[in-house]
């Protein structure tokens, strides 16, 4: 298939030494967490709204996700892709509720992490 000089296709941008470490591991998919992530990233690329909004995905080397948007201005402290689906619930909520009455970039951070909470700065 030839490439198109008049479409570009619109890829997430994932950074960060676990994905080094991952990748060369040999086979993503063995890894538990290789798995996890690829879920996630699934999760995402067929979410419409998610798929929009996520413009990149950092993750460190102990497996923590800082994502980048491509709208609002904070980046999004996710930690581990364990219970993905439950922290785009929370952050979906931040983004439905708190931001419209605050404002779209009076915070520069968004915690995940914790269970039940969504900590903001």
């Amino acid at each position: 298939m030839s490439v198109s000089e008049k479409f570009t296709s619109r890829v997430m941008i994932i950074t960060g030494k676990f994905v080094k470490q991952l990748l060369e591991s040999g086979n993503l998919m063995r890894l538990d967490e290789g798995k996890e992530l690829m879920e996630m990233i699934k999760f995402i690329n067929e979410d419409p709204f998610w798929k929009a909004q996520i413009a990149q995905m950092d993750i460190n080397s102990h497996g923590e996700i800082t994502i980048y948007p491509q709208v609002t201005g904070q980046l999004v402290e996710f930690g581990t892709p364990d219970g993905f689906e439950s922290k785009f619930r929370k952050l979906l909520v931040f983004y439905k509720e708190v931001l419209p009455q605050k404002g779209w970039t009076r915070y520069e951070r968004v915690n995940l992490k914790y269970e039940g909470q969504v900590i903001a700065e």
